[in-house]
């Protein structure tokens, strides 16, 4: 209230050398601010925007001119009470004056205007300005308080206020008594002298003085000096009154003694008028705001007193919120508006228990409390807010909310008005209603539920209050009994008529049991329908007791259950032969189920037994063709047809193996085995693998990696199912692709510590028609005009199964003539760590020394097995035994007394099974390490060896590799090798190695060259490993070289090295 407001002046002049000079002329008036125009019309359109305290009117304009203007301003309720002061330069005179005081104006200045005098008179007006503002204020101010002033406006109705008249003149008093008589409330004291006036002021409060000029003794100058160096009278407006002192210097001086105006006599009544009724109107509101600001002193020291009583109720007060709004639970908060945005701000402790969210999360995001409402109620729930916060409106809305867990939640906010009119603010309560929704939602859907239930079990519910005997029925009630709502009463005993005779009593027994005794109201009756019929129905019900035990009603359902009851009879005529059914059906089923269990144990004695009889044989023609490969003296006849044994031999194993891994899928038997892979190597060893096979043909063999080459991706998989899906799925483009390209495309991406990876495989090749794309995953089926190009049939049914193991599932997509596409994906974990790259090592040589002539006990039925394995161990510097069965086995073992025994598992009299728990059971002399080597292709076989007993598992044909690696192992063996290959001992072994040279292969004979080709191109291992064998007779280090070559999988340098 203290602050200076500018005091806004309009100055109006269709010149604007003139509205130039005027604003010159105010230049030393304080805070004062000037706006310009040029017309009537644009003085009026700035009054009607605006405030103003002063305006400087011109008279002559054109168009409307300031007469016109002045009148049309008083006219108009607000800009009516605005001052108006004429500036002319033309129109002197007293007719002027009196239609410019007449039009509204408070005073006339005539050009040219003294600066001085321009001043004084607008700083009356400033101050008039500043008084009303400040009236105004006070009064909005002491509203806003509490409308204590409301009965107290200025003051008691008719007090006068007081005007001084100055003159040594009895008949100039009398004259202007005479012309201010129509003042109201106004009382007019005389003054003869200078010196009375100043007793006069000094004594009393007036609203202005009339003071004379000329007056003996103590003049009017004198006196007004007097009367402004007194601090009480100091701001008393004078007007000087002269007839003798005409002259500008007076008038200068008049203005510079602090006179407010300076009139001539004769003075215009109309004008001295005017001029007076400011100044009375100027003292009304100084007065007005002199007492009102003692009323208020008054008010205000009563609140002062109010408010320090209240302050400590208010610190108590809140701290009792701060800690309510700490133990509360639901989430207590404010909002503001800024700018288009509801900022919160004040978050309680509670908000974490409702939201998942700490207070200071809310604090560094305060239009988080928005945000975390799902965009299908954030709209409704802003719109909650901000008519809370415009419209004072109280409302809640049940709504949801994302959890800080991302899981939605239900709440209910409660938005209230809060803050002032000038800084609205919105209190929020947010509750947690999650609980409160689900079980509504689960009542509701059981609702639902129960009444869909009832509509399908076509159940009657019915209720009978005991207080009114009232019974109500569903619709279900009256289709039961037959009847219409209208054609029966709603009394209980109503409802008792249409029971059967016979079962009236029962009834009235049930219910008195029920409320009497509390028991259970479960009963069958019959029912009679006016047609005559009678249905069966099922009622059961429950009783509602008061506080005080005592019954208030029944209610319950009832079902008809005729249909059941007749059924019921149905049943019972033909339980007998039911169960003579029943009876016959389980034998029968008990029959199929031994049945089934046999044929089962029949094809798993058989697959056994075949897989046994098939390898033996082969473990000999491979195995002892391998040995004869060594020989030196073999002729190339020989050594072409002792290359075809072996060839054929691994051809029949690896059908053997086809037939027997489809049969372990169907039967649910095959496991995954996963280990640390590296992924791309993988890749990179399938593709370098068939690429040979790829130039052979004329066909680009393309792999593109996404995901795997910036680094490696080491991954956890079974890499020997993988492995053998890719080369089925590349071999089968590579043969059915005459042309073109083939391309196994990887995408590996990372995602949550897990490798998501597709495989995705395209040719260019002969397509299938739609019947070949429904049966290609069948067993033992080749589709196409391609039958002839050899093979069982079986790789893509296996490899679809490998796929489905892995987690994927193997798509195809072709069209005849456009080449074909198959395609899975797999989700594999990620390994723990890098893995190493594999150790190939070289070709065992012998013993060591120190360890030569360690014993080894060879339990086998069959003769070839038994010289197999004696060739492959005897040269080493073993000492080799033999046994026949187990009988026999049993029998050396107290005289040869062998470190190691290599036991078959099927064999005469005593199979290997048992003789390894007999050993074991024999407690005197140290254990020999046992090895169970056997022809059965089964994995789950190798569990039951090691449970009997064994320390180790083979799988015949033997592998010599495995072989020997096992007895290293369980012997704890140091064998004599021969280098390891180049690939394997890194940059300085690779030095060390010689590599295979063209010339050295180009010296080979033919039929061996041919089987490296082939065994290189078709990527079998076993070939290649006859051709090595055959080799390595007379060429014993080019043989090992060769072997290094194929363990890294280097097919192609192999193929491109053979003419």
């Amino acid at each position: 209230m203290n602050r200076i407001h500018p005091f806004p002046v309009l100055l109006v002049d269709d010149n604007d050398n003139n509205l130039l000079a005027l604003s010159g002329l105010l230049d030393g008036v304080d805070n004062l601010e000037i706006v310009t125009v040029t017309s009537g019309e644009e003085a009026l359109r700035q009054l009607l925007r605006r405030e103003f305290g002063l305006v400087l009117l011109d008279v002559q304009m054109p168009g409307m001119d300031g007469y016109e203007t002045a009148t049309l301003m008083r006219a108009n309720p607000k800009t009516r009470h605005v001052p108006i002061v004429f500036v002319t330069a033309e129109m002197d005179g007293a007719q002027f004056a009196f239609r410019g005081y007449e039009s509204g104006a408070v005073d006339y200045l005539v050009k040219p205007i003294e600066a001085v005098v321009l001043h004084a008179k607008v700083n009356v007006f400033a101050t008039l300005f500043r008084q009303r503002l400040a009236i105004i204020e006070f009064e909005r101010y002491v509203h806003q308080v509490e409308n204590v002033l409301a009965a107290r406006r200025i003051g008691p109705e008719g007090q006068q206020l007081r005007l001084l008249i100055v003159d040594d003149q009895p008949a100039n008093l009398l004259a202007l008594e005479g012309m201010l008589s129509d003042l109201e409330d106004v009382q007019l004291v005389r003054a003869n002298s200078g010196p009375e006036a100043l007793r006069a002021v000094l004594r009393s409060d007036y609203a202005a003085v009339l003071l004379d000029v000329q007056m003996p003794g103590m003049d009017g100058f004198e006196t007004a000096e007097l009367i402004r160096a007194n601090p009480k009278t100091a701001t008393l407006p004078i007007i000087f009154v002269t007839a003798g002192m005409k002259g500008r210097d007076a008038q200068f001086k008049g203005y510079e003694l602090g006179a407010v105006d300076y009139l001539i006599k004769p003075l215009e009544p109309a004008i001295l008028m005017s001029k007076v009724r400011v100044f009375c109107d100027l003292y009304r509101q100084r007065m007005a705001l002199e007492q009102q600001s003692s009323h208020l002193e008054i008010l205000v020291a009563e609140r002062t007193e109010a408010l320090r009583r209240s302050a400590d109720e208010l610190t108590e007060s809140r701290e009792r919120y701060r800690r309510l709004l700490g133990a509360v639970t639901h989430q207590l908060f404010s909002l503001r508006r800024s700018g288009d945005a509801l900022r919160s701000y004040g978050h309680g402790s509670g908000c974490e228990a409702v939201t998942g969210y700490p207070p200071q999360a809310f604090e560094n995001d305060p239009t988080l409390w928005l945000t975390i409402v799902p965009e299908m109620d954030r709209a409704q729930v802003a719109a909650r807010a901000a008519a809370a916060l415009d419209n004072n409106a109280i409302s809640q809305l049940e709504h949801r909310i994302r959890y800080a867990d991302g899981l939605p939640r239900w709440v209910r906010s409660t938005f209230v008005r809060a803050g002032t009119e000038e800084a609205p603010a919105c209190d929020v309560l947010i509750e947690d209603i999650d609980q409160r929704r689900r079980v509504e939602e689960d009542r509701a859907r059981l609702v639902d539920q129960l009444a869909l239930a009832t509509r399908a079990a076509r159940l009657g519910i019915w209720d009978w209050n005991l207080a009114t005997d009232e019974l109500v029925w569903d619709e279900r009630m009256y289709q039961m009994v037959g009847v219409t709502p209208g054609e029966l009463g709603d009394a209980h005993h109503t409802w008792l008529a249409t029971v059967h005779p016979d079962d009236r009593a029962l009834c009235e027994r049930a219910k008195l049991q029920a409320l009497e005794r509390d028991q259970p109201y479960d009963i069958e009756f019959r029912v009679c329908r006016p047609d005559g019929t009678v249905r069966y129905i099922k009622a059961d019900g429950q009783v509602v007791r008061n506080a005080q035990g005592q019954p208030m009603r029944m209610t319950g359902i009832h079902y008809d259950i005729t249909e059941r009851k007749q059924a019921e009879e149905e049943m019972r005529r033909h339980r007998d032969h039911l169960l003579e059914l029943v009876d016959e059906r389980t034998a029968s089923l008990l029959a199929a189920t031994k049945a089934a269990e046999t044929a089962n144990r029949v094809k798993s004695e058989f697959l056994a037994k075949m897989s046994h009889e098939l390898r033996t044989p082969l473990n000999a023609v491979i195995g002892f063709s391998q040995l004869m490969a060594r020989t030196q003296s073999l002729s190339p006849d020989q050594q072409r047809n002792l290359e075809i044994i072996h060839r054929s031999g691994q051809h029949l194993l690896t059908l053997i193996n086809d037939v027997l891994a489809l049969s372990k899928i169907e039967a649910g038997g095959t496991q995954l085995d996963p280990a640390d892979t590296d992924l791309a190597r993988l890749l990179d060893e399938v593709a370098e693998m068939l690429r040979i096979r790829a130039q052979a043909a004329g066909l680009e063999l393309s792999l593109v990696l996404e995901g795997i080459r910036d680094e490696q991706l080491a991954v956890r998989v079974d890499s020997v199912k993988l492995r053998q899906v890719l080369i089925n799925l590349l071999g089968n483009a590579l043969k059915f692709t005459q042309q073109g390209s083939v391309q196994l495309h990887v995408q590996a991406e990372v995602v949550n510590g897990q490798s998501r990876v597709a495989f995705i495989i395209r040719d260019t090749g002969v397509g299938m028609s739609r019947a070949d794309l429904q049966r290609i995953f069948e067993p033992f089926v080749q589709v196409g005009s391609h039958t002839g190009e050899g093979g069982t049939g079986l790789g893509l049914a296996i490899s679809r199964q490998y796929v489905e193991l892995l987690g994927g599932e193997l798509e195809v997509e072709s069209e005849l003539g456009h080449g074909s596409m198959f395609r899975f994906a797999l989700t594999l974990p990620m390994a723990s760590a890098a893995p190493a790259a594999p150790l190939v090592l070289g070709q065992v040589l012998g013993l060591d020394p120190s360890q030569r002539g360690r014993r080894v006990l060879v339990v086998d039925d069959d003769r070839e097995s038994q010289m197999l394995l004696g060739e492959l161990l005897e040269p080493l510097g073993f000492v080799v035994a033999y046994a026949g069965d187990g009988i026999e086995a049993l029998s050396r073992m107290n005289s040869f007394t062998p470190h190691l025994v290599l036991m078959d598992w099927r064999m005469p009299q005593l199979d290997g099974l048992a003789t390894i728990r007999r050993i074991r059971s024999q407690a005197d002399g140290p254990q020999p390490r046992i090895i169970m080597c056997t022809a059965s292709a089964f994995e789950e076989q190798c569990t039951v060896a090691l449970d009997a007993g064994a320390d180790a598992f083979l799988r015949k044909p033997l592998n010599v590799n495995e072989l020997y690696a096992h007895i290293e192992n369980q012997l704890g063996l140091h064998f004599q090798r021969g280098p390891a290959p180049a690939q394997a001992q890194g940059a300085m072994a690779a030095n060390s190695v010689v590599e295979v040279q063209r010339d050295e292969l180009a010296a080979l004979p033919e039929e061996i060259r041919i089987a490296l080709k082939e065994g290189a191109l078709a990527l079998d291992q076993h070939r290649l490993a006859g051709a090595l064998a055959a080799i390595e007779g007379q060429h014993p280090d080019l043989a090992m070289r060769l072997r290094h070559m194929t363990a890294a999988f280097r097919y192609r340098e192999l193929w491109a090295l053979l003419p």
